[in-house]
Parts: structure tokens; C-alpha cells; sequence
């Protein structure tokens, strides 16, 4: 059957019917308004207070840093020494046999044996003082990508429609929302980070164990790790200054947001 015989066939949307549906489309923007207002009230300060005792509990401390250079070292503990003079042997049995020329002038690979790159097997565990704290992180992370995308919706919500003049009101809307969605793709970026941290350090730990005879891929990603510390440390203090400044900002102007012509709009005038 054509399209048009289908459409014909279909039922027609009662008026009764059109209703229901916008009560429904009115009671999602109802509730999106009301968590909207308990994130401005409320959990904007109490996620403040919760990522600075995540800064305190991790980062406050001098030993940060060193805890995590030796959990670093302790992640290689399971290869065998950089200057064993096994290692030479070992290497040089795992370099893959040449190709061969065969009498008619093919190629034919030499048939050889796998061999264990790593001298004595042995194998590149992951940093434990990093990976507990970018799971605290991104659990950090993903609460507050949801807080901030709903003020962000909200205050889109209040947006009132294009008039000449009394716009200034408008433009703090404007302003607000902006600074709110830099903060939230701001937060996007440190669940990138960590995606980037992981696939990098798998890419040296595979060279360690490839050449497990040359300390410099060692020394590497040890340095790899405590350069990730550092930024672990800039990823919580993003997050934290996220909650100060969009609680700071939307405070100082949440008259305008609310009202930015000065009187009540549409259906999102209930927070």
C-alpha cells in the first residue's frame, strides 16, 4: 500500500486526545522546572562542598605526588630488571624470522615459534592510586553534567519570545546560559581526558614490554603517571570552581532569569 493509502487508514487525533498529551508535555516541563529549582537551592552548594572533600581527601596532602610516582614504579614491579643480561637473548629470539624467497619467487614466511617479548613473561599493571580517583572523578563528572544540563534547559525554557526593546533581561539569560554551557562541556572534556589517559598508557606499557631491556619506556610512563596527577588535580578544581561560579552567577541574576521582562511567561514560569 502507498503512503498515502496508510495515512489515509490511520486514525485521526482526537482533540481529547491532543490534550492529554500537552497535560503530559506540561507535567515533564512542570518537573523539569521543579529539579531545576532544587539544583539552584540546593544542590549546587552541596556539590560544592562534596568535590572539595574529594580535593581534600586526594589531592590536600603533599604526600599526593609522591604516592603517586611510587605507585607508578610499583605498576612495573612484575618485569624483570631493565639491565638483565638475559634480556639481549630474550630480544633477539622474539625479532620475528625474515620472509623468504621461495624457488618460483613467492614470498613464503619462515615458520617460527612465538616467543614472549618480556624476558621472563612478566607484565605492566595499572597506576592503583590513579585508578580509584578518576573513578571518584567521573562519577563527579557525570552528576554534574546532569545538574548543569537541566539548568541549562531551564533557563532556555524561560527565554521569552523576540520583542523590540526591554532586552536587557534577555541578555542576561543569554550570558548566564552561555556560562553555564562552557562549565558543562568543560565537563565533558574530563571524561575525555581519562578515555586519552588509558589508551596512552596502554600504548607505553606496550612498548615496555616490548623492549623491556630499555629503561627510557619505563622512566616514561612513570612520568606519564605523575604527569596525569597533575592534571587529575586541575580536572577536580575545574569541577569545583564549575559549582562556585555557576552558583555565584545564577544568584547574583536570578531575578532576571526568572522574570527578564519583569513579569511572568508561558508555562515555565513555575520556579
Amino acid at each position: 500500500a502507498s503512503p498515502a493509502s496508510r495515512l489515509a487508514r490511520s486514525p485521526s487525533i482526537m482533540p481529547s486526545d491532543s490534550e492529554a498529551v500537552a497535560k503530559k508535555a506540561d507535567a515533564f516541563v512542570e518537573s523539569l522546572n521543579k529539579t531545576a529549582g532544587a539544583h539552584i537551592e540546593h544542590d549546587l552548594a552541596a556539590n560544592l562542598l562534596e568535590i572539595n572533600a574529594l580535593y581534600d581527601e586526594f589531592f590536600s596532602a603533599s604526600s599526593f605526588s609522591s604516592r603517586i610516582h611510587a605507585a607508578a614504579k610499583q605498576s612495573l614491579a612484575h618485569l624483570p630488571p631493565a639491565e638483565d643480561p638475559a634480556g639481549g637473548v630474550a630480544e633477539a629470539a622474539a625479532r620475528p624470522a625474515k620472509r623468504a624467497k621461495s624457488s618460483d619467487g613467492g614470498a613464503a614466511a619462515a615458520a617460527a615459534a612465538a616467543v614472549p617479548t618480556s624476558p621472563r613473561g612478566g607484565h605492566v599493571g595499572s597506576n592503583e592510586e590513579i585508578v580509584p580517583l578518576v573513578e571518584r572523578l567521573q562519577e563527579a563528572v557525570r552528576k554534574q553534567i546532569d545538574i548543569l544540563g537541566n539548568i541549562r534547559v531551564w533557563i532556555q525554557m524561560r527565554i521569552p519570545k523576540i520583542e523590540d526593546g526591554n532586552n536587557f533581561g534577555v541578555q542576561v539569560q543569554q550570558d548566564t546560559l552561555a556560562e553555564v554551557s562552557r562549565m558543562e562541556d568543560s565537563a565533558f572534556s574530563v571524561l575525555e581526558a581519562s578515555y586519552k589517559y588509558f589508551a596512552s598508557r596502554g600504548k607505553l606499557a606496550s612498548k615496555v614490554l616490548k623492549y623491556p631491556r630499555l629503561s627510557d619506556y619505563r622512566k616514561s610512563l612513570i612520568e606519564y603517571d605523575n604527569k596525569e596527577g597533575v592534571n587529575l588535580r586541575v580536572c577536580c578544581l575545574e569541577l569545583r570552581n564549575n559549582y562556585m561560579i555557576s552558583r555565584d552567577v545564577i544568584s547574583k541574576n536570578i531575578e532576571k532569569i526568572r522574570q527578564p521582562r519583569g513579569q511572568d511567561h508561558g508555562a515555565s514560569a513555575m520556579y
